[in-house]
């Protein structure tokens, strides 16, 4: 009587833990299984987050390009109602003068019209280069004044883009661009026409300053780079006196991806540190930007692996709970 008893304990205590370990091994498993997929996705959803971010960004400048272009527009169109004889007259000191200030980040407005085109203003005559076209421009010094310059645009110094120009507006690096940690200057330029004819060109050039403005909006404002298709900065707060220089000085431990960087549209890369989102966008006029955010590890992986930790010490913690449950029972 006495050995069918043990023998029922030693059955039940078998049972028991071949039970236990069966739960333990369920519990780990499920467990495991839902943790992972909790923790992809709460990255996933971090690294969308980001590139939205991005897209966001790509957004704002397009639109703040758009807008200057929009005034060019309707610049150009004043112009090209005073080409030659026109019925009313136009002050253009006053009128470009307002448009300067419209916009603090506008540098000058400029205007080369093709041998052979005037516009009846007194000011345009003492402004013809030596191939007698009309070359001038107004410009906006650091004090806010406004002054009329030389010509801004040297002999056939736009002979090589004309071509192009006439077809639609561009977006072009100012070349003459003086020191490193100086805002970029750019200009967008349009064509100018009298009826089918080309006579000329328009163009404004501004900062790329406006970007900081972009960049202040952001969640992450000091994780943020635009620069141009050369791989130069444009605009960033990562370090200070960066805008000009190359993106590795800002991104060194991505220097070794530096090809897949200016052949890839879309980029998502990982260092041990940092996850780089970087894409390229067409600005609309010719010309490509990218813009990137330098992430640390930690904001991406941080939730995810305390999720991932907890759900992990939740089915252990269920797990002893049942094998409790089951001693009593048992």
């Amino acid at each position: 009587m006495k050995e069918n008893k043990k023998i029922e304990r030693t059955f039940k205590k078998f049972i028991l833990s071949l039970i236990s370990r069966l739960i333990l091994v369920i519990t780990i498993i499920v467990g495991l299984v839902i943790a992972l997929i909790v923790r992809n996705n709460i990255i996933n959803n971090k690294k969308e987050f980001f590139k939205r971010q991005i897209k966001e960004y790509q957004l704002k400048i397009n639109s703040e390009l758009v807008n200057r272009k929009k005034e060019l527009d309707i610049l150009s169109t004043i112009i090209q109602s005073q080409i030659n004889m026109p019925r009313v007259y136009v002050n253009f000191s006053s009128l470009m003068r307002n448009e300067l200030l419209s916009w603090p980040y506008y540098k000058r407005f400029y205007i080369l019209l093709n041998k052979g085109y005037t516009i009846k203003d007194t000011t345009f005559y003492r402004y013809k280069d030596s191939l007698q076209r009309i070359n001038i421009s107004w410009v906006k010094n650091d004090n806010g004044v406004i002054l009329i310059d030389q010509a801004f645009m040297k002999e056939n110094e736009l002979a090589y883009k004309i071509s192009v120009i006439k077809s639609q507006p561009l977006l072009l690096k100012n070349k003459y661009h003086g020191f490193i940690g100086e805002d970029i200057n750019y200009s967008i330029v349009l064509p100018l026409y009298s009826g089918t004819t080309f006579i000329g060109v328009i163009g404004s050039e501004f900062s790329t300053g406006f970007l900081d403005d972009i960049i202040a909006t952001s969640q992450y404002p000091d994780n943020v780079f635009i620069s141009n298709a050369e791989g130069f900065l444009l605009n960033t707060r990562i370090k200070q006196n960066s805008k000009g220089k190359d993106i590795f000085y800002i991104i060194p431990e991505f220097k070794k991806y530096e090809e897949k960087l200016f052949k890839e549209a879309e980029l998502e890369l990982h260092s041990s540190n940092n996850v780089l989102f970087y894409q390229k966008f067409d600005t609309g006029f010719g010309t490509i930007w990218a813009v990137g955010m330098i992430i640390p590890n930690k904001e991406i992986y941080r939730k995810a692996n305390i999720w991932f930790i907890s759900i992990m010490l939740f089915f252990i913690i269920l797990n002893f709970i049942v094998k409790i449950f089951l001693s009593e029972i048992i």
